[in-house]
């Protein structure tokens, strides 16, 4: 995705033309990606600062990490870096139909990839101690996940479904297709979000993931950085819990309140759509094409 910008570049000193550089994750600075001292580095922040530098506008997907372009390169004006998120299209789930299932399965759903670091082995430990300590929940929960698992997490995992005897609660299903991901989404009891902790800008990012399950309208259990960007839109949209990757006591304690309210038949999902509905993929297209316009 760095080299697009690059092209962008090229084609502004070729043509003259107006052009954004539209940044969906940090180039040298990003949690996940890390680049060694030395010359590629040199090299790469160079290129990022030219692009900023040379870029008629400069939009950045989470209002954490604009703040960190701001004050890492100083010749960056506010007015010239906006923030514009991923989104999502309700028209994605108008014809998924939500079944009424008769299984009685409390079924949690991941939906993406599993990177190193995440606290899938903490939340799954979480799963087994409750399975243990409360009467009927071992024969009611299902978590499901779809999607890549790095081999490091993917070890992790197993180990702690051999642990805790998991293996007819916790299942791994490998890629699906998107709509049937969607359709799998809407008909849950909880879908699971994850992110590291303890890395540089990491309360900036976003998984993309986050807006496919706005658009599922299901509640959130979410494993994210306190006071991050993530845990901001889930909080204000009031969708669900946020509890700190590094706090195994707030993960469980939180799933027994989340089991507890889905015995009880209580309506957890009280979602804020007037805060939610600025991240339909419209509005925010709406707001990125007035840019467009004020750099032709």
């Amino acid at each position: 995705s760095y080299t697009n910008h690059l092209v962008g570049l090229i084609l502004k000193l070729l043509t003259g033309k107006g052009w954004m550089a539209d940044y969906r994750d940090l180039w040298t600075e990003y949690p996940t990606r890390r680049l060694s001292p030395g010359l590629r580095k040199k090299i790469e922040e160079w290129m990022d600062a030219t692009v900023l530098r040379k870029a008629d506008a400069v939009n950045i997907v989470s209002s954490k990490w604009r703040e960190f372009l701001l004050k890492r390169f100083p010749f960056l004006s506010p007015e010239k870096v906006t923030c514009y998120t991923n989104g999502y299209d309700p028209e994605d789930y108008e014809d998924i139909p939500e079944v009424k299932r008769q299984d009685g399965k409390w079924r949690i759903t991941y939906a993406g990839t599993v990177l190193r670091g995440y606290p899938t082995p903490l939340f799954l430990k979480a799963i087994g101690e409750l399975c243990h300590e409360i009467p009927g929940m071992r024969e009611e929960v299902e978590v499901n996940f779809y999607g890549d698992i790095r081999d490091e997490q993917l070890i992790q995992i197993n180990k702690v479904i051999e642990e805790f005897s998991l293996q007819k609660n916790v299942f791994i299903n490998g890629h699906i297709p998107r709509q049937k991901a969607l359709e799998i989404m809407r008909n849950s009891d909880l879908l699971l979000l994850m992110y590291i902790e303890g890395e540089l800008n990491e309360n900036g990012c976003i998984p993309a993931k986050l807006f496919e399950y706005i658009g599922a309208q299901r509640p959130v259990f979410a494993i994210v950085p306190e006071g991050g960007s993530a845990a901001e839109i889930i909080q204000l949209g009031n969708m669900g819990h946020v509890v700190s990757p590094s706090s195994y006591d707030e993960i469980k304690n939180s799933l027994r309140s989340l089991y507890l309210q889905y015995k009880d038949g209580d309506n957890i999902y009280k979602p804020n759509y007037s805060y939610l509905r600025q991240f339909e993929r419209k509005h925010i297209v709406s707001k990125l094409a007035e840019i467009f316009n004020m750099l032709r």
